[in-house]
């Protein structure tokens, strides 16, 4: 039965090389995906995140780097020559962007005799389960 590959470990000084290496790489106009980064340093893009959460300088540039991508996407967003769809889209998937909803009511609940017992008995064991 054939083993499965062992998660490459890197040095710390490899990481700190990472870590120049994507701050140099993300400020480059053009650089936006940090996917793109990742392909080029022959990984996985999801082990930039396992990385920065191993080694906290590297989390520290990983993070900013993410707030630059952000920050580059939003303004080829607001460019005639990016389609914004798209760019919403991307933010949504990759910084966690979400559409808001606000629902105002005015005026009053009236809930039965029963329903009021039934909020009260969850509550209460809500309570005692977090006790």
């Amino acid at each position: 039965m054939k083993r499965p590959p062992k998660k490459r470990r890197y040095v710390p000084e490899v990481v700190k090389g990472l870590g120049k290496d994507l701050q140099k790489w993300i400020e480059v106009p053009t650089n936006f995906w940090l996917g793109e980064f990742a392909v080029q340093h022959k990984m996985d893009r999801h082990r930039l995140v396992e990385i920065a959460k191993e080694d906290k300088e590297f989390g520290k540039i990983y993070k900013m780097a993410k707030q630059v991508q952000e920050n580059k996407i939003v303004k080829m967003g607001f460019s005639k020559n990016f389609n914004q769809a798209f760019a919403i889209f991307t933010l949504k998937n990759v910084a966690g962007w979400r559409d808001m909803t606000e629902t105002k009511h005015e005026g009053n609940i009236i809930l039965t005799h029963e329903q009021i017992e039934t909020l009260l008995h969850r509550r209460s064991a809500k309570n005692r389960s977090s006790g």
